[in-house]
């Protein structure tokens, strides 16, 4: 069964499921704590836990992040850039445990979404983005600028959709 209003659910209704995967981003607090008190088997999709004990099942970033980069390594980029927002630094740490593996000559650079221009101009020839939405501004600016994608740069994005994401997972494209 699947539900998408969790405000309608009766406990009733609930008595004859033994346990339910949770693939939104905003299911109420309140909610999730009715089924753990329960004693129903809880797995969250996507995120982590947060103040109740329940199973996750999350991305591996870092995996992705290097099997992306063996990819662009192993067709020839030697400039890399790790696109990632301020607090993070996920996809330029695993752009360089890639790196060391499969081409150590190259050069990983770091840059916010909106410093595309001047990596471009210095010949950075792929960029990997932290999230789809970083990606997505990338490629505006790449547009605004007249740069093929990907003829003269590669672009990718590792990550959820988006933050309000209506169900977990993630996409390669």
């Amino acid at each position: 069964q699947t539900v998408t209003n969790v405000d309608e659910v009766r406990p009733s209704f609930l008595n004859g499921f033994r346990a339910a995967v949770d693939l939104a981003c905003a299911t109420p607090a309140p909610f999730l704590r009715d089924l753990v008190v329960r004693n129903m088997q809880l797995v969250a999709v996507g995120r982590e836990p947060r103040s109740y004990s329940m199973h996750a099942v999350l991305m591996d970033g870092d995996n992705a992040v290097v099997s992306l980069a063996r990819d662009l390594m192993l067709a020839g980029h030697r400039r890399i850039a790790a696109v990632e927002a301020r607090n993070s630094m996920f996809v330029s740490e695993s752009l360089r445990k890639a790196a060391q593996r499969y081409a150590p000559g190259a050069e990983i650079d770091r840059c916010f979404p909106g410093d595309v221009r001047c990596l471009v101009d210095h010949g950075v020839t792929a960029m990997v983005c932290d999230s789809t939405p970083a990606a997505a501004r990338v490629l505006e600016q790449l547009e605004a600028m007249q740069v093929a994608v990907p003829a003269r740069v590669s672009v990718a994005a590792v990550g959820y959709v988006a933050t309000d994401y209506p169900c977990s997972g993630y996409y390669v494209s």
